[in-house]
């Protein structure tokens, strides 16, 4: 393997008829670190930490109005999001399909919102009481919510149990969130505009047009439900942030950052301003310790951000793969591999070139029987990055998620095959050499 600065790619990958493991076996113990706490998870614990203490705040108000019990269970459901993020990534070997964790994931993260979403709603009808005009248009609503809700519970189930853990499919996966956040949008929209409703009809003086109430509305009931109207504009900005993210304006650890950091002004905003116009006003206390904790969850996270990077820059170690270098991968009793450094050696003759494109595999037949510990196979599939998938069938093209098919992966790395180079196979009759030449990153 070689290297430059402008990242080119060198590499060869030779699968051999008979591997033999010339090295002393061993096993690195490793303390079990199985929250992987980075900076993300720490933002998403935090935010789980502070709509937590929201929820549990709101239930525990006495005489507390039926608009701030909705708002509890809103506040549950947000805990409920944060805890399935936080989650996801957590435990050893996060990634993998097939365990009790991400069996539940998937429907803790489709109900969550959902509780948050319905909660939202009948807040809004009963906020700061509920109207008798609108009994009809509640029931309605109730009863089409439930129908959707239903049917996403249901589009989860087959989208991530019947097609992507049983038949290694994600081809519907884009079409589900889609589909997932269209739902959740309307829900949202519905919301505010239900608010500003409120305000139009709560506001004083009836001679003035509508959007005159809403640009000045006069009255306590009017102006709580604009205020709360302008507060769910705040998680709007997130799409902003998304633009600018995907735009290369802002990059993604302070795109995230931003995002976590407006979610968290929301929810201390938005109870704030509901508690400040219902019977259970908040004191001066509870602002501050609001405020207080919003604050120090801020600074928490900015400073997980940071040290997060000081300490991926010095974990970098660009000597681990230096040019002219071989490595021996060999598989051993652990279920892993005892890796060695041997004499440099490159074949020269690439052979011939395949035609790959992005995100693409070519199969490749093998001329010997190759043996990978319990299995043996006789084809291999080639992809665009330094990776090689051993079976007939390979599924999904990935190096993890659902595919239950074995892969070589010499380097994790995303190649462009677009810059120069190509992939090129020599096949032998006891031995499979594939070489990624001269290929950038994309």
């Amino acid at each position: 393997m070689s290297a430059n600065r402008q990242k080119i790619l060198q590499l060869q990958c030779i699968l051999r008829r008979h591997a033999h493991n010339s090295a002393k076996e061993g096993c690195i113990t490793i303390l079990p670190f199985w929250l992987n706490l980075d900076y993300f998870s720490v933002l998403r614990l935090s935010s789980f930490i502070i709509s937590l203490c929201i929820a549990v705040f709101l239930f525990r108000l006495k005489e507390r109005s039926v608009s701030t019990l909705w708002l509890a269970w809103m506040f549950t459901g947000g805990a409920l999001i944060n805890l399935s993020t936080f989650l996801e990534f957590a435990g050893p070997y996060y990634w993998q399909p097939y365990n009790l964790k991400n069996l539940f994931i998937p429907f803790l993260q489709a109900f969550a919102p959902e509780v948050a979403a319905f909660s939202l709603l009948t807040f809004v009808y009963h906020f700061p009481h509920f109207q008798k005009p609108d009994r009809k248009e509640y029931r309605v609503f109730r009863c089409l919510y439930i129908l959707a809700n239903l049917g996403v519970l249901g589009l989860t189930y087959y989208n991530f149990i019947y097609l992507t853990r049983q038949r290694s499919n994600i081809g519907f996966e884009k079409t589900y969130y889609i589909v997932f956040y269209i739902i959740l949008a309307v829900q949202f929209t519905l919301a505010v505009f239900l608010l500003l409703r409120k305000a139009v009809r709560f506001s004083r003086g009836k001679a003035r047009p509508w959007w005159l109430k809403l640009f000045n509305p006069k009255g306590k009931d009017a102006r709580a439900a604009v205020s709360l109207a302008r507060v769910l504009v705040l998680p709007a900005v997130v799409v902003g942030v998304y633009v600018l993210e995907n735009r290369g304006i802002l990059p993604p650890y302070l795109a995230t950052y931003f995002i976590w950091l407006i979610f968290l002004l929301f929810y201390s905003s938005f109870v704030v301003t509901c508690l400040n116009h219902t019977v259970e006003r908040t004191t001066f206390q509870v602002k501050l310790v609001g405020v207080v904790l919003v604050f120090v969850v801020g600074i928490l996270g900015l400073i997980s951000l940071f040290v997060e990077r000081a300490y991926e820059k010095d974990y970098l170690n660009k000597s681990l793969v230096s040019g002219h270098r071989t490595i021996h991968f060999a598989p051993n009793r652990f279920d892993s591999y005892t890796i060695s450094t041997v004499p440099f050696r490159f074949d020269p003759d690439l052979g011939s070139k395949l035609d790959i494109g992005y995100d693409q595999s070519t199969a490749l037949e093998l001329t010997f029987p190759f043996r990978f510990y319990a299995d043996t196979h006789r084809t291999v599939h080639v992809l665009h990055g330094p990776m090689i998938l051993l079976g007939e069938d390979i599924g999904e093209k990935s190096w993890g998620g659902y595919n239950p098919k074995p892969a070589i992966a010499p380097l994790l790395m995303n190649l462009d095959l677009t810059q120069g180079g190509g992939i090129y196979f020599k096949n032998q009759p006891d031995r499979l050499t594939v070489t990624w030449h001269e290929l950038s990153e994309y």
